[in-house]
């Protein structure tokens, strides 16, 4: 992933990022404008996605290696996501082998972590809508199982994956499908 950060802005990328006038423009007193209404030019309502990219334009300026960069962190952050969820479902529904579940979710992570098909959502800046909504996603299922692994019910932890599932969705809206489970 890292040789993408020497390339330039691509394909969609210009049209959310160096073609975007109007979230480059927005002030941070305006941030709030970000939730009620689309800023991008496919009128496409991803709040955390353009909130993201109006971080990295503030901070980094027009500068696709900071915007692949942050891809990469959020992917990497995604890592021990999948092993900590993974082991807890190996425990769960085999607790005879539960000693197997560390190198399970050792070799799940890693197949993950190098599967192919995430090449396009780290590299490509127009995928951090998948990017983002994977984290918020798997956090929103770590933070589920941390509220049914306490005694009952956490309603703290309950209400954590709550507001994750809604980040998730507020990042890509096929994230609410990820509601049931």
């Amino acid at each position: 992933y890292f040789q993408a950060l020497h390339y330039p802005f691509i394909s969609d990328d210009t049209a959310y990022i160096t073609h975007n006038s109007r979230l480059a423009e927005l002030p941070f007193s305006q941030i709030w404008q970000l939730f009620i209404e689309p800023f991008n030019l496919y009128s496409e309502f991803l709040p955390l996605r353009e909130l993201s990219y109006w971080l990295d334009m503030s901070l980094f300026g027009l500068n696709p290696a900071a915007f692949r960069l942050d891809n990469i962190l959020m992917y990497v952050l995604c890592l021990p996501l999948v092993f900590s969820i993974t082991a807890w479902i190996w425990r769960y529904f085999r607790p005879d082998d539960a000693t197997s579940s560390q190198w399970v979710a050792t070799v799940v992570t890693v197949l993950f972590a190098l599967h192919p098909s995430h090449t396009e959502a780290v590299v490509w800046i127009a995928g951090r809508k998948d990017v983002l909504s994977t984290l918020f996603s798997l956090l929103a299922l770590w933070l589920a199982v941390r509220a049914r692994h306490e005694q009952g019910i956490s309603a703290a932890y309950g209400t954590l994956s709550l507001i994750a599932l809604t980040a998730a969705i507020l990042s890509k809206a096929s994230s609410v499908a990820l509601a049931p489970v």
